[in-house]
């Protein structure tokens, strides 16, 4: 199958979980995973083809890279 994002997207649950677990507030992980979404969506990284594995690592380096701009 094609692992592509979607504009309809939704964060999976576990990745809500993931960044929890860093330390992020619920409301904070929602605007980080929609700037995540429209950055792959209609932004540099769209077109972009991972496996589902590593769109969570993907998520989960994009969380630290907001984490070091905001701290």
């Amino acid at each position: 199958g094609r692992h592509g994002m979607k504009l309809g997207w939704k964060l999976p649950e576990q990745w809500g979980l993931d960044a929890e677990a860093l330390g992020w507030e619920p409301a904070q992980v929602l605007r980080e995973a929609e700037r995540y979404r429209q950055y792959w969506t209609v932004g540099k990284g769209s077109g972009t083809r991972r496996s589902v594995k590593s769109w969570r690592q993907t998520w989960s380096n994009w969380l630290g890279k907001a984490a070091g701009m905001q701290r």
